[in-house]
């Protein structure tokens, strides 16, 4: 067993091409994963409605964002026009309501982002 262990490792050693591919194909792979999914410069961007309370949209805009206005009209079909979007935070019943262009990494930064600055305006509990 040992043998034949050694001379297919041999074998491969020997053939330039295998241990090329064994090594080179790996990295060509995840280079290129890395290029279309590690895009961490990204800034989103989000559209507020300007139904949204002064303090919500204060604390958004101190995030890592481009904010853009809304007219508080049909948020998806805003969505379909202006490209550059990623997400529209609408007022709705009272309540705040988000849009996401589709599920990405960029809308789930944006997410990030607007969590971070409504979570500053949550008062902090001291013991």
């Amino acid at each position: 067993m040992w043998q034949l262990a050694r001379r297919v490792i041999r074998q491969t050693l020997n053939d330039k091409r295998s241990v090329g591919l064994i090594m080179l194909a790996p990295l060509l792979i995840f280079t290129l994963i890395y290029f279309l999914l590690g895009n961490d410069d990204y800034t989103p961007a989000v559209a507020i409605s300007q139904d949204v309370p002064a303090p919500v949209s204060q604390s958004i805009e101190k995030q890592d964002l481009t904010l853009k206005t809304y007219n508080g009209s049909d948020a998806d079909a805003y969505l379909k026009d202006h490209e550059t979007v990623d997400v529209v935070l609408d007022m709705k019943d009272n309540q705040l309501a988000l849009n996401l262009r589709e599920p990405s990494t960029k809308s789930s930064k944006a997410l990030r982002e607007i969590q971070a600055g409504l979570a500053s305006l949550q008062p902090t509990m001291q013991l």
